[in-house]
């Protein structure tokens, strides 16, 4: 098994005895600055830190994942400027260090959708709709990012950390919205300040792993049930936060990966069974109709003031020329287009007309079969990693539909993370291939 690249021993002493010591002179000071103290143990802590992200580069994802979720949820409002910044640093170089020292192995076929629908992104600053700033290179960088995760995984055992803190972050969060949603006597959406469509995310994001678990893994009764009640917290707390088109995309993926794993139909029933039983138990909890009074609402008809904006969209779509149809009309032309409707900069709600307006069929062509080419190369493959790379891969293509959830940093960091399963299952199977031939 290939292992990441670990910096030389002499430099690892080097480091942390620097730190060490940096950290002694400044603890030695804590009479008369006691602050130095904190900033000396964070920076021991964050060499550390550095030091194992380089030696495991998975552990820059995992950590960028279990931070954002976290302050995006338990700490929303708080913001620390830079934050993420080493970690996206530790990432570049990761990438760069991989790629000179050839510790990517095989074709990176997959990959060319994805460069060249960066560049139609870059391209399409040539004919930028708004001004330049600090949005707009968030924005690019976000682009970006999967293409940084999906060079930090090395080998396909590489992958279990991920998993299991998008596990337990799903977890954490769901009994969070619980908790707080009885605290407020199960207000309308539960009342917190977060974007209901962000947590319900997140809480999808650590659903899907504990589902590919349980379809694929042997184990006791008594972890079944746990993980099965893991599970319905998380659809519970989807419930709550009446996230409507989350709820869908969550239900589409775990649907799909039922169907994947049981082609016969008896294998079927108990599931329906169960899951018909855990539905009533749901059903019956407290604020369980939320879901179902959003799905009843007079505003259902459009979509929550959606309709208007997506009729905005193909409107414009409708009249422009050939080239502005084939490459778009220019990064954040979309701001244009919705601050028509309600005045502001406004968000379009589906990705994929957003994409359709700024990058055009071509760029948007290429986004989604960014994601197509994932389902492509796993899609005979059953095991728990394949079946939670497509999962997570059919909750993206649905949630695309209500949000623009390309925006946020966590789906590229997902679907760099499904691309490189798939770039590992690929190489995997022409090395079994190989030498079945060779043996042959």
């Amino acid at each position: 098994m290939q292992q990441a690249l670990k910096p030389s021993p002499p430099f690892n002493l080097l480091v942390l005895l620097g730190g060490t010591v940096f950290g002694i002179l400044l603890g030695l000071l804590t009479s008369y600055l006691p602050l130095l103290l904190y900033i000396g143990v964070a920076g021991v802590l964050g060499i550390a830190l550095a030091l194992l992200m380089l030696r495991h580069p998975q552990f820059t994802v995992s950590a960028f994942f279990l931070a954002y979720t976290i302050q995006g949820t338990l700490l929303f409002g708080l913001e620390v400027r830079g934050l993420y910044y080493p970690i996206y640093g530790l990432m570049a170089f990761n990438m760069i260090l991989g790629l000179i020292t050839g510790k990517f192995r095989g074709s990176l076929g997959l990959l060319i959708p994805y460069l060249l629908f960066y560049i139609i992104v870059l391209f399409s600053l040539f004919n930028l709709a708004t001004n330049v700033d600090f949005e707009l290179f968030q924005k690019l960088f976000i682009y970006s990012l999967g293409l940084l995760t999906f060079f930090q995984f090395v080998s396909e055992d590489t992958f279990g950390l991920l998993t299991r803190f998008q596990s337990w972050a799903g977890i954490v969060i769901a009994i969070w919205v619980i908790v707080i949603a009885v605290q407020g006597g199960f207000s309308d959406r539960v009342g917190i300040q977060a974007d209901q469509n962000n947590v319900s995310t997140m809480i999808s994001f650590g659903m899907i792993p504990i589902l590919a678990t349980l379809l694929t893994q042997r184990m006791s009764l008594f972890q079944r049930i746990m993980m099965g009640l893991a599970l319905l917290l998380g659809i519970y707390a989807l419930i709550l936060l009446a996230s409507r088109g989350m709820t869908i995309a969550l239900a589409m993926a775990l649907v799909f990966m039922l169907a994947r794993v049981f082609t016969d139909p008896r294998r079927v029933i108990p599931f329906l069974f169960l899951g018909v039983i855990a539905s009533v138990i749901v059903a019956g909890l407290p604020g369980s109709d939320m879901l179902v009074d959003r799905f009843s609402q007079g505003d259902v008809t459009s979509a929550n003031g959606r309709l208007p904006l997506w009729q905005a969209a193909i409107q414009e779509i409708t009249v422009s020329s050939p080239l502005e149809l084939l490459f778009g009309h220019g990064m954040n032309y979309s701001h244009i287009v919705t601050s028509r409707v309600v005045g502001k900069l406004y968000s379009m709600h589906n990705t994929y007309l957003q994409m359709l307006l700024e990058f055009g069929v071509v760029g948007l062509s290429l986004f989604v079969g960014l994601h197509i080419s994932v389902l492509r190369t796993l899609w005979n493959d059953k095991r728990q990693l394949s079946l939670y790379a497509s999962g997570m891969i059919i909750f993206l293509l649905f949630a695309h539909l209500s949000v623009t959830i390309a925006d946020d940093f966590l789906s590229w960091v997902v679907l760099g993370t499904t691309l490189a399963i798939a770039h590992k299952r690929q190489l995997a199977q022409t090395t079994e291939s190989n030498s079945l031939l060779s043996r042959t």
